[in-house]
Parts: structure tokens; C-alpha cells; sequence
């Protein structure tokens, strides 16, 4: 697994079978993501998650993921007054790894 980088933006999830919430991104790399969330998600929890992704740190959104995930952490954040969730991707589009990919370089 590779070093998570940092990405702050808005993200929409939408747990399946259940309710949808925004949330904040904390960091990504090409097999998940990490995200604050406002509430406790339990590990296994699959969720559909939709953000925007730059192609360098800090640049205007160059594409929109949109990936099914499977929750793998989930830690309450006194600091934050939120709970860090650890999301891995499942079967990611070629053209959002890609994107992700380039990203990260």
C-alpha cells in the first residue's frame, strides 16, 4: 500500500442501502481514501463516494470520482469533533485510477 497524500474538499457518500451525507477528504492514494465524517460508519459498511480530484496539489478540479468503497476504519477524532473513516476503493474505473495516479505523481 502506498503513503496516503493529503486532499481536503467536499465529498459525497451515500451508504448503501441507507443514507447519504457529505464529508470532508483528509487524504488519498490509488486504493482508498481517508474522510471526517459527522457519525460513526461501521467497518464493511459499502458506500458510493463522489468527489473532485485536481491533477496537482491546490489546482482546479480536473475529474470527478464517482467509486464504490468498502468502510475498513472508523475512529472518533476528539480534535476534530468528527470520526476519520478509512475507505479502500472496490473495482475503481481505469480512467479514475488514472486520475488519482496522475495526481499523486
Amino acid at each position: 500500500t502506498s503513503m496516503r497524500r493529503p486532499l481536503h474538499g467536499p465529498v459525497a457518500v451515500m451508504i448503501e442501502g441507507g443514507q447519504a451525507f457529505h464529508a470532508h477528504l483528509l487524504n488519498i492514494n490509488t486504493t482508498g481514501i481517508g474522510i471526517a465524517a459527522p457519525f460513526n460508519v461501521a467497518p464493511g459498511t459499502a458506500a458510493t463516494i463522489r468527489f473532485g480530484i485536481p491533477k496537482c496539489p491546490g489546482g482546479a478540479i480536473a475529474a470527478w470520482i464517482q467509486a464504490r468503497t468498502s468502510v475498513v476504519h472508523c475512529v472518533f477524532s476528539s480534535h476534530d469533533d468528527c470520526f476519520d473513516l478509512g475507505l479502500n476503493f472496490v473495482k475503481l474505473p481505469g480512467a479514475d485510477l488514472e486520475a488519482i495516479s496522475c495526481f499523486l505523481k
